[in-house]
């Protein structure tokens, strides 16, 4: 999503999302259009990817809407920025300048009733690393050197630095600095 770094989403009082780009005139976000549908593509690529269990409930919320793909879709990607970027705030984007989600605490009537609550609303993050890289990560974060992680885990200080390795190329990073940065922004635990 890295086209739209540096992009605001707000919501009109009837529900309309706008959106705009940093730069750029505000556009509403519609079921067909080139720059919706384009942006609509990107979205659901990025949901599908690293907010899975909210892309999987939305999926099933929006399933009799699945005949019309362009309207399936459509409301896919608006529930999920309904959700989670309410008004417009001019300190910071909704997505930052790597192409990255801020998420937003929206003002939802339906909040302690609605069955997407926590699912939707301020995802979890699939970062697409196994458990095992997980665990290292966080000794990582924790300012643990290879050695020290193998013997906290009981592996071998090449198994560990081979699991680094992966870790590196799965988050698109290049040192224990951006993974630290990668760590934070991305909530993990």
């Amino acid at each position: 999503m890295d086209i739209f770094a540096n992009t605001e989403f707000y919501t009109t009082p009837d529900g309309c999302v706008m959106i705009k780009p940093e730069n750029g005139p505000v556009w509403e976000l519609k079921e067909t259009g080139i720059n919706s549908r384009h942006f609509i593509q990107q979205f659901i690529d990025y949901l599908r990817t690293f907010h899975v269990e909210a892309f999987e409930a939305l999926c099933k919320e929006y399933s009799a809407k699945e005949p019309n793909r362009y309207n399936y879709e459509y409301w896919i990607v608006s529930r999920f920025i309904r959700c989670n970027a309410g008004e417009y705030d001019r300190l910071n984007s909704d997505i930052d300048h790597n192409g990255r989600l801020q998420f937003e605490e929206v003002r939802c009537p339906l909040r302690g009733e609605c069955k997407l609550e926590n699912i939707c609303c301020k995802p979890k993050f699939t970062s697409g690393l196994s458990h095992r890289e997980t665990e290292i990560l966080r000794l990582i974060v924790g300012h643990y050197e290879a050695v020290e992680i193998a013997d906290k885990l009981h592996l071998s200080p090449h198994t560990v630095n081979n699991h680094r390795r992966n870790i590196h190329i799965k988050t698109s990073t290049r040192s224990v600095a951006e993974l630290v940065d990668y760590w934070h922004r991305n909530n993990l635990k």
